[in-house]
Order: C-alpha cells, then sequence, then structure tokens
C-alpha cells in the first residue's frame, strides 16, 4: 500500500519490477527519463480571428508536435471551447484532426473551420484546447504546454463575440 500522497511511484509496467517509492534524489532524473516515453504533445501555434459574430464561422488552425516516442493508441479527440470570464463554457467543439496520425518528430497542421452558436451572448471568452476521453465527456491528455487547469484544459487565447 502507498505510505503518502505525496510520494512519488513507478509502476513495473513502466520502469521497475514492483512498486517502490523513487527516492527524492533522484526525482529530477526520473521525471526527465519518464518525458521520453510515449506521447508529448505541444501545441507550438494557434491562430484565428480575434472577432466574431453568433451564429458565423471560425477558422482555427493550429501547429502541434508530438516531442515523445510514441503516438496515441486511442482515439482520443482534439477539442476547443469558448469559455467566458464566470468559468461558463459558451461552446465546444471536437476537431477533424485524428491526433493518433501524429508521429513523433514531424509538425502536424490542424485546421478547423466551427459554427458558433446563435445563442452566445456578446463578450470575450477564453478560447480552450484539451485532447478529450474517447468518448469526449472530459479533458484526459496533459499537453507539453504550460497553462494546465485544474480540468485539464489549456487556456490558448482570448477571442471577441460581436453582435
Amino acid at each position: 500500500m502507498r505510505e503518502a500522497v505525496d510520494r512519488h511511484y513507478i509502476t513495473r509496467d513502466s520502469v521497475n519490477a514492483g512498486y517502490a517509492p523513487v527516492p527524492a534524489a533522484w526525482r529530477p532524473r526520473v521525471d526527465e527519463f519518464l518525458k521520453k516515453l510515449g506521447y508529448r504533445m505541444v501545441l507550438r501555434e494557434m491562430t484565428h480571428t480575434a472577432k466574431a459574430s453568433p451564429g458565423g464561422t471560425l477558422l482555427l488552425r493550429s501547429r502541434w508536435e508530438n516531442v515523445g516516442v510514441a503516438p496515441f493508441y486511442h482515439p482520443w479527440p482534439l477539442a476547443y471551447r469558448l469559455r467566458s470570464s464566470s468559468d461558463q463554457v459558451a461552446a465546444q467543439w471536437t476537431s477533424t484532426a485524428n491526433p493518433m496520425r501524429w508521429l513523433p518528430g514531424a509538425p502536424h497542421k490542424v485546421e478547423d473551420i466551427v459554427a458558433l452558436p446563435e445563442h452566445v451572448p456578446a463578450a470575450t471568452y477564453s478560447l480552450d484546447v484539451a485532447i478529450l476521453t474517447q468518448d469526449g465527456s472530459r479533458a484526459h491528455v496533459d499537453l507539453a504546454i504550460e497553462g494546465r487547469r485544474v480540468d485539464r484544459w489549456y487556456p490558448v487565447s482570448k477571442l471577441t463575440i460581436r453582435n
């Protein structure tokens, strides 16, 4: 049984032959090693128009890079959302991109055209990105960028909705 919540463990599936606490002196090296395993998705660039209207369309362009050593092995979708200053989700979309094809070592360009709902109130919103669970119910993958929120979404830009 694990002794404390704040201790770091490595499972036998990833590195060692059983559960064992990683000594504090080794933790930085182990963390660097773990960054080299699996996938590590980096959002390099995100562009879109600064202003849009309810019922209009929004062109979202992004450039991603998998700096890890493996692709996703599950169909986890890329998603975007507009979040108000009061933390309410005003709209959410799933990308047409297939992150399972984002192999390490090459940039991956994504272009999505999304429809803004008619009911979105005029305001300035945070544009957030996430990679969701397979069923799309929640954010699932930690990206290799800064800014992760508690809900695992990443605010990357602002968008003003005007009537």
